[in-house]
């Protein structure tokens, strides 16, 4: 089903949308350049960040910062609403340079304490969203000011609510979760199926029957996308695509610029000019 409302601008994109059934392949796992915010609507189902799956209630939020894999697992028998914001790490630093809102998305371990529930903000921070469900302002400055007026009250709400969680509060950690975080911490080096196996003492074809189970992909397709990203990143901030290819983990240029354009369908150099260009209109 179409969108019921969207906003986008280069700093944030806002989507409310209700499926009224799914497929069950509907939904991938994926992961974005930007920081997202998901607020759970309506439906039933899960979430898995990273290897650890959240079942959903309404009104709770999860919070994944780019890069982080993520994968609904929602009931295709019964009407799946949500709100979504993803924003980049830019605009959070302009509405708060103490560096509070950007705890909410990196002070977590990958896949750990993405979620806030509904006791864990005001009634009226809900309220003031659900207003957003039910919204037809035309002029988009206006729409601009009501999305981040409401988002801006909830981001303050959930920083009130968050604090650091104490070591007992880490749940358990299964191998999908070990092999995740190492895969993560050597993300630029080395990596390959022997390497990764021979780490955890398992086969190759175990390792890919547990990143299926925990990611919904391969483990090239997860390794290659967070390199990916990493590497516009780069690129954006000014890096030559060959010392991003070169720093992300790619050994061999073409392959990385072949990827990067399936990806982004962009080239490298192409991707870098655009963004120049855009820079001096801002």
């Amino acid at each position: 089903m179409p969108n019921l409302l969207e906003y986008q601008s280069d700093d944030l994109i806002f989507r409310y949308a209700v499926d009224q059934s799914l497929c069950p392949d509907t939904y991938k796992m994926h992961m974005h350049e930007d920081i997202e915010f998901f607020i759970f609507c309506r439906g039933s189902g899960s979430y898995i960040i990273e290897g650890t799956e959240y079942q959903l209630a309404p009104q709770d939020i999860l919070v994944m910062r780019n890069a982080e894999a993520h994968m609904p697992k929602i009931s295709p028998h019964e009407p799946y609403g949500r709100m979504v914001f993803n924003v980049r790490p830019s605009f959070l630093e302009k509405i708060d340079p103490s560096g509070l809102l950007l705890r909410l998305a990196y002070e977590h371990p990958l896949g750990q304490r993405n979620r806030f529930r509904s006791s864990d903000y005001s009634k009226q921070a809900w309220e003031a969203l659900e207003e957003l469900t039910y919204c037809h302002e035309q002029n988009p400055d206006l729409l601009r000011l009501t999305i981040i007026s409401r988002f801006v009250y909830l981001l303050s709400e959930l920083a009130r609510a968050y604090s650091p969680k104490s070591e007992t509060d880490v749940p358990s950690d299964p191998l999908p979760n070990r092999i995740l975080r190492y895969v993560n911490d050597e993300l630029f080096n080395d990596l390959s199926l022997e390497t990764i196996s021979a780490h955890f003492y398992v086969s190759k074809s175990q390792l890919g029957k547990i990143f299926k189970n925990t990611t919904g992909t391969s483990v090239w397709e997860y390794i290659s996308i967070k390199r990916l990203i990493a590497a516009r990143e780069m690129i954006l901030s000014g890096h030559s695509a060959q010392n991003a290819c070169m720093s992300c983990g790619f050994n061999d240029y073409s392959s990385f610029y072949r990827a990067y354009k399936l990806k982004f369908n962009v080239s490298p150099s192409q991707d870098k000019e655009n963004n120049m260009g855009h820079d001096k209109t801002r």
